[in-house]
Protein backbone atom coordinates (compact mmCIF):
# COMPACT_ATOMS: atom_id res chain seq x y z
CA UNK A 1 0.00 0.00 0.00
CA UNK A 2 0.93 3.30 -0.68
CA UNK A 3 1.07 6.73 1.66
CA UNK A 4 -0.70 9.60 0.32
CA UNK A 5 -1.27 13.00 1.26
CA UNK A 6 -4.43 13.90 3.61
CA UNK A 7 -5.75 17.00 1.90
CA UNK A 8 -7.60 17.87 5.38
CA UNK A 9 -4.26 17.12 7.33
CA UNK A 10 -1.92 18.86 5.21
CA UNK A 11 -4.48 22.03 4.99
CA UNK A 12 -4.47 22.22 8.76
CA UNK A 13 -0.87 22.25 9.24
CA UNK A 14 -0.25 24.65 6.36
CA UNK A 15 -2.78 26.71 8.37
CA UNK A 16 -1.25 26.48 11.52
CA UNK A 17 2.47 27.34 10.05
CA UNK A 18 1.25 30.56 8.60
CA UNK A 19 -0.37 31.00 11.69
CA UNK A 20 2.83 30.09 13.74
CA UNK A 21 4.67 32.94 12.36
CA UNK A 22 1.85 35.53 12.36
CA UNK A 23 1.54 35.02 15.95
CA UNK A 24 5.74 35.48 16.12
CA UNK A 25 5.25 38.44 14.62
CA UNK A 26 2.04 39.82 16.91
CA UNK A 27 3.90 38.72 20.32
CA UNK A 28 6.22 42.00 19.32
CA UNK A 29 3.23 43.56 20.69
CA UNK A 30 2.67 42.20 23.99
CA UNK A 31 3.81 44.52 26.86
CA UNK A 32 6.35 41.76 28.08
CA UNK A 33 7.80 39.43 26.31
CA UNK A 34 10.59 36.01 26.60
CA UNK A 35 12.86 35.12 23.97
CA UNK A 36 11.66 31.77 24.17
CA UNK A 37 8.92 32.34 22.73
CA UNK A 38 10.12 33.84 20.15
CA UNK A 39 12.10 30.71 19.07
CA UNK A 40 9.73 27.90 19.55
CA UNK A 41 7.06 29.51 17.49
CA UNK A 42 10.15 29.49 14.60
CA UNK A 43 10.71 26.02 15.60
CA UNK A 44 7.05 24.95 15.25
CA UNK A 45 7.06 27.20 12.06
CA UNK A 46 10.20 25.31 10.47
CA UNK A 47 8.82 21.89 11.74
CA UNK A 48 5.35 22.86 9.97
CA UNK A 49 7.55 23.07 7.05
CA UNK A 50 9.12 20.34 7.59
CA UNK A 51 6.22 18.00 7.76
CA UNK A 52 4.44 19.54 4.82
CA UNK A 53 7.64 18.85 2.44
CA UNK A 54 8.11 15.29 4.53
CA UNK A 55 4.14 14.38 3.41
CA UNK A 56 4.65 15.47 -0.20
CA UNK A 57 8.33 13.94 -0.82
CA UNK A 58 7.78 11.10 1.56
CA UNK A 59 4.48 9.93 2.48
CA UNK A 60 5.53 7.87 5.00
CA UNK A 61 4.64 7.52 8.61
CA UNK A 62 7.51 9.81 9.05
CA UNK A 63 5.37 13.36 8.79
CA UNK A 64 2.79 12.78 11.36
CA UNK A 65 5.38 12.11 13.63
CA UNK A 66 6.86 15.52 12.78
CA UNK A 67 3.31 16.81 13.18
CA UNK A 68 3.28 15.94 16.31
CA UNK A 69 6.62 17.62 17.19
CA UNK A 70 4.70 20.97 15.92
CA UNK A 71 2.31 20.89 17.86
CA UNK A 72 4.14 19.91 21.21
CA UNK A 73 6.34 23.40 20.25
CA UNK A 74 3.11 25.00 19.48
CA UNK A 75 1.57 24.47 22.95
CA UNK A 76 4.68 25.07 24.65
CA UNK A 77 4.98 28.39 22.60
CA UNK A 78 1.89 29.08 23.90
CA UNK A 79 1.96 28.19 27.54
CA UNK A 80 5.69 29.72 27.96
CA UNK A 81 4.43 33.10 26.78
CA UNK A 82 1.91 33.25 29.86
CA UNK A 83 4.95 33.32 32.62
CA UNK A 84 6.03 37.08 31.99
CA UNK A 85 1.97 38.54 31.65
CA UNK A 86 0.73 36.65 35.10
CA UNK A 87 1.48 39.65 36.76
CA UNK A 88 0.39 42.01 34.68
CA UNK A 89 -3.02 40.18 34.17
CA UNK A 90 -3.65 40.38 38.00
CA UNK A 91 -2.54 44.29 38.09
CA UNK A 92 -5.42 44.39 35.22
CA UNK A 93 -7.50 42.79 37.22
CA UNK A 94 -7.10 44.86 40.51
CA UNK A 95 -7.47 47.60 38.76
CA UNK A 96 -4.20 48.87 39.14
CA UNK A 97 -3.34 49.02 35.68
CA UNK A 98 -5.34 49.63 31.95
CA UNK A 99 -7.01 47.12 30.09
CA UNK A 100 -4.65 48.47 26.70
CA UNK A 101 -2.01 46.79 28.58
CA UNK A 102 -3.04 43.41 28.04
CA UNK A 103 -4.90 44.18 24.15
CA UNK A 104 -1.41 43.09 22.56
CA UNK A 105 -1.09 39.95 24.44
CA UNK A 106 -4.74 38.98 24.32
CA UNK A 107 -4.49 39.32 20.31
CA UNK A 108 -1.58 37.16 20.52
CA UNK A 109 -2.64 34.79 22.75
CA UNK A 110 -5.32 34.02 20.55
CA UNK A 111 -3.41 33.19 17.40
CA UNK A 112 -1.18 31.22 19.55
CA UNK A 113 -4.24 29.39 20.33
CA UNK A 114 -5.66 28.66 17.59
CA UNK A 115 -2.14 27.43 16.36
CA UNK A 116 -2.28 25.00 19.05
CA UNK A 117 -5.70 23.79 18.16
CA UNK A 118 -5.57 23.63 14.37
CA UNK A 119 -1.86 21.74 14.92
CA UNK A 120 -4.01 19.24 17.96
CA UNK A 121 -6.22 18.52 14.75
CA UNK A 122 -3.95 17.59 12.52
CA UNK A 123 -1.99 15.49 14.51
CA UNK A 124 -5.54 13.45 14.82
CA UNK A 125 -6.29 13.45 11.19
CA UNK A 126 -2.49 13.17 10.30
CA UNK A 127 -0.54 14.36 6.96
CA UNK A 128 -0.37 11.50 5.18
CA UNK A 129 -3.16 7.88 4.79
CA UNK A 130 -2.61 4.77 4.09
CA UNK A 131 -4.37 4.08 0.15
Amino acid sequence: MKDKVSIVGFALVCTSTVLSVVAAILYNFALLKNGTTYVLLVIAAVLGVVALAAAIKLGKEIPNIVVVAHTLVAMAAFGVSIAPMVNEIALVYAGLNPQSNLTGYIVFAAFACVTWILALIATFTGVTKKD
